[in-house]
Parts: C-alpha cells; sequence; structure tokens
C-alpha cells in the first residue's frame, strides 16, 4: 500500500509543496523507480539481493505489475516514452545479458557491437535507444540503435564511451573516455560527438537532455569535488551542492526543472529539485537517511528511491501538490 508524506519545500525564490509517494508493493523488499513518462507511468526495478532484479511497470501510485522480461526473471527497466515502450537490459540466457526493448508484453533482444554485453538506459518517443555495448572484451562503446540497427557512436579519442539520454530530435548524452586518464561528457547529433568539458576538473558525465537542448550531468570542480552541472548556450553551470561536496544531477524536463542527488554535510544523500537559480532538498521518505531522485517528467513528477525502515530502499515518487 502506498503511504503519501506531505512536506514543504521553501527557499527565498521558490517554494514548492511535494507529498512523497511509496509505489508498489513488488516481489523484492526493496525497489528502485528509474523511468517516467508524462503519463505518470513508472518503470523501475526490485531485489531482495544485489543480482538478482525484477523489472516493474507501475501506473503512479494506483496499481503496479511485474514485466517478465527474461531469462529466470533478471532484468532492469531504465526508461518509458509516451507509448509505454521502455528500455533496459535483460540476460537472454543464463550468463548473456543484452539491451532489450519491451513493447507491450514482447520482449526484443538488441544484440551487440559484437561483443558479449549491452546496456540500454535512453529512449525517446521516436523509439530511439541508447546505452552501451562492448565492442571487444573490456571495451564499450555508446551505441543509438533505431530502425532495427545498434550504430556505435565512437569515442572521443579513448576507448570507451557510454550513453545515457536522448531527447526527441535524436541529440544524445553520455560519458567518453578523451585518452587514457579522463572521460568527457558528450553530445552527439548530426554525426558527430562534441566534448562538453569540466568544470575545471579531470572528469564529467551527462545523464539527460531535454527538448531545448539543455544538458545535465555531473563533473569534478578544481578542487576535486563532484557537482551537478547544467550545459547549456556553449557553457556548463555548476549548480553546487546541499553542503557536501559531491552532486549529480540526473534528469532535466522542458520547463528547466534539474533533479538529482547532493551530499548534505552528514554525508547522506538527499534528493533536489534545482529550479531558479535555487536546489531545494526533497527529503527522504518518513525522515529516513538518504534518498535520490533519479527521473522527472513534464508534469514535475519526480522518481527515485528512499531508504525505508529494515529495507535498503523504496521506490518513491515525488508529487507536486496543487
Amino acid at each position: 500500500m502506498s503511504l503519501p508524506v506531505f512536506f514543504m519545500v521553501y527557499s527565498a525564490a521558490y517554494s514548492a509543496e511535494y507529498r512523497i509517494i511509496e509505489l508498489g508493493p513488488f516481489s523484492g523488499n526493496s525497489s528502485i523507480a528509474r523511468g517516467i513518462n508524462d503519463y505518470s507511468t513508472i518503470v523501475g526495478w526490485s531485489y531482495n539481493d544485489p543480482v538478482n532484479y525484477s523489472s516493474f511497470l507501475s501506473y503512479g501510485n494506483k496499481n503496479s505489475t511485474e514485466l517478465a522480461l527474461s531469462y529466470a526473471g533478471l532484468n532492469q527497466a531504465y526508461a518509458i516514452n509516451h507509448q509505454n515502450i521502455i528500455a533496459g537490459w535483460a540476460y537472454v540466457d543464463s550468463s548473456l545479458l543484452h539491451a532489450v526493448q519491451f513493447t507491450h508484453g514482447q520482449v526484443k533482444d538488441l544484440g551487440t557491437l559484437g561483443g558479449r554485453t549491452s546496456q540500454a538506459f535512453g529512449l525517446n518517443d521516436s523509439n530511439q535507444i541508447v546505452g552501451y555495448s562492448e565492442i571487444s572484451a573490456g571495451v564499450i562503446h555508446a551505441f543509438l540503435y533505431e530502425n532495427g540497427e545498434m550504430k556505435d557512436l565512437g569515442t572521443l579519442g579513448g576507448w570507451n564511451s557510454q550513453a545515457f539520454g536522448i531527447n526527441n530530435y535524436g541529440q544524445v548524452v553520455g560519458w567518453s573516455d578523451i585518452d587514457q586518464f579522463s572521460y568527457h561528457a558528450f553530445l552527439y547529433e548530426n554525426g558527430e560527438m562534441k566534448d562538453l568539458g569540466t568544470l575545471g576538473g579531470w572528469n564529467s558525465q551527462a545523464f539527460a537532455i531535454n527538448g531545448l537542448g539543455q544538458i545535465v550531468g555531473c563533473s569534478e570542480t578544481e578542487t576535486g569535488e563532484v557537482h551537478a552541472f547544467l550545459y547549456e548556450s556553449g557553457e556548463m553551470k555548476d549548480l553546487g551542492t546541499l553542503g557536501g561536496p559531491v552532486s549529480k544531477a540526473h534528469g532535466i524536463n522542458n520547463k528547466g526543472q534539474i533533479i538529482g542527488y547532493s551530499e548534505i554535510p552528514s554525508g547522506e544523500t538527499h534528493a533536489f529539485l534545482f529550479e531558479k537559480g535555487w536546489m531545494s532538498d526533497l527529503g527522504t521518505y518518513f525522515g529516513n537517511n538518504s534518498s535520490q531522485a533519479l527521473a522527472i517528467n513534464n508534469r514535475g513528477q519526480i522518481i527515485g528511491w528512499s531508504d525505508f525502515l529494515s529495507r535498503m530502499r523504496v521506490a518513491v515518487m515525488w508529487e507536486p501538490v496543487k
């Protein structure tokens, strides 16, 4: 049963009220919500131990169902579009992990770029899917899957790359090695991979891009901390933290609302909403230790996970209260 908790988020520039709702119940004791569309349909996975996952489809806080995606039920659903098509990964036999597309009860193996494994992390409303695939042992490349083919997006000059997000214009974001020491966030469009740079440190990653081409992720700073960033108009902006040394932005909607998580001064991670220049702490379920926000839709609904009682994590939704 879902239990709503009401609380306020305030700042000098912005105020909002949210209720935090536990999703489920699911077969596993722990659960994580990972993707949401504008119809409030949510995907993620539940588990009882770190190696046995079972994906779910949840219709807001109303009802949910388990998804039979693979051999032995070992799978993770990462993203869902407006046609309720799902991208993620699944074991296609007892040992091979492949990117998959789940369409109205049918599972499609997307294959690989020649290696053994692949995983999908994002898709758009044209059913273009992005993720990574092994090309040879120990080497992975970002891919774009469309029209039945998996395309290698290459790298920024190093060995490895990985794609996480794609918008409805087919712009892809992720990270790539630039040499043997560093990796940088990238934007892939018009057949080219562009280096987005860093906030002054060695490494950066991009996780999501909205319909306006605004990109979010995280980057090392000059001091070695890791901060969430917003990249727009050719500039990477530091979004700061909730008081700790680490923050990561995982989602942005077409209103420019950014979500993710940040360490707080005590060391736990808390979900945040960044809007109008302010990072607001979204808190945790029943005041427990940690939470992470992982996706947001254009209605401002935010999903992710929070600690709860003896269970490691529970899938939750932060619902704006009108």
